[in-house]
C-alpha cells in the first residue's frame, strides 16, 4: 500500500509540473489550475455561501450521477455493480485485489456530495467502469464456461454449464450496445441545435461583407463553442472578457 501511495505521488508531481508551467505560459502567471477548480467548486475558495462558486450554474440533487451513470452504461451498470463479489471470489487471499474497486465509488461519492453536478465529471472513471465490468464478465466465464468453454489444466475443455445464466448474460451484453445506440441517436436528434447553428456558418459568412476576414464573436459563452473546424476559411474566434475569460492572456 506505502508503495502503491508513493508511486501515486511520485507521478502526480510528474504530471504537475508540466501543467503548471503551461498554464504559467498562457496565464501569464503562476497557479495550480487543479488546485483552483478544486477551491471554485467546493466552496473553500469562499464563494457560493460555502458550496461553491459552481453553485451559479446550477444545482442537482444527491443521486444525479447514479442516474448519469445508469444512462451512459445502461446494461454495463449491473456487472459494475456485482464486482465486488467478482473480486472477492477472485483474490484468493491478495489484500490488494480491491484496489480496482476504490476509486469508481470514490469519486462517485465525494462529487456527489458537490451541489453542482455536471455529466462530463463523471468522465474519469469511465475506463474504471470498464474495468470493473469485465471483472465480473470474468469471473462469470470463470464460473459458466461462457461463451467460450474453459479449459482444464491439460489443455482439455471443461464442459459447458447449462442453465439461464449464460442466456441471460448474452441478453444482458447484446443490451448494451443496442441501448447505446439508442441512447448516441438520441443525443443527436434532439440536442443538434448548435451544431446545426454554427454548421450553417459557412453559408452565411461568405455572403456576409467581411467575407474572407471575418470575427466570430461568441459572447462570454467560448465554452459553448464546438471546434474550429465550423469557422470558415479566412475567420476568426472571439469572445468577451467576462467571467472565466477575465484572467485569460491577450
Amino acid at each position: 500500500l506505502v508503495q502503491t501511495l508513493v508511486t501515486g505521488v511520485v507521478f502526480g508531481i510528474l504530471v504537475l509540473v508540466p501543467v503548471v508551467l503551461l498554464d504559467h505560459e498562457l496565464y501569464g502567471k503562476w497557479t495550480v489550475t487543479p488546485l483552483n477548480i478544486f477551491l471554485y467548486n467546493t466552496g473553500f475558495g469562499g464563494g457560493g455561501g460555502g458550496a461553491g462558486s459552481s453553485v451559479l450554474y446550477g444545482v442537482e440533487p444527491w443521486y444525479y450521477y447514479l442516474k448519469v451513470l445508469v444512462l451512459n452504461f445502461n446494461a454495463l451498470t449491473i456487472l459494475v455493480a456485482g464486482s465486488g463479489i467478482a473480486v472477492h471470489y477472485l483474490a484468493q487471499g491478495s489484500s490488494m485485489a480491491g484496489v480496482p474497486l476504490v476509486p469508481v465509488p470514490l469519486w462517485v461519492v465525494l462529487l456527489s456530495a458537490l451541489p453542482h453536478k455536471e455529466e462530463r465529471f463523471m468522465y474519469v472513471i469511465y475506463p474504471g467502469l470498464c474495468l470493473l465490468a469485465a471483472i465480473t464478465s470474468y469471473r462469470f466465464h470463470m464460473e459458466y464456461g461462457w461463451p467460450h468453454p474453459r479449459y482444464d489444466t491439460r489443455g482439455h475443455p471443461k464442459p459447458l454449464r447449462k442453465g439461464s445464466m449464460p442466456k441471460t448474460f448474452f441478453l444482458l451484453l447484446l443490451a448494451v450496445p443496442v441501448l447505446g445506440f439508442a441512447r448516441i441517436a438520441a443525443v443527436s436528434v434532439h440536442f443538434a441545435a448548435p451544431m446545426t447553428v454554427w454548421g450553417e456558418l459557412r453559408s452565411v459568412i461568405p455572403l456576409s461583407p467581411c467575407a474572407g476576414n471575418c470575427t466570430i464573436c461568441v459572447g462570454k459563452e467560448w465554452y459553448r463553442y464546438p471546434s474550429s473546424f465550423f469557422l470558415p476559411e479566412g475567420s476568426h474566434l472571439a469572445f468577451v472578457r467576462a467571467g472565466f475569460t477575465s484572467s485569460f492572456r491577450s
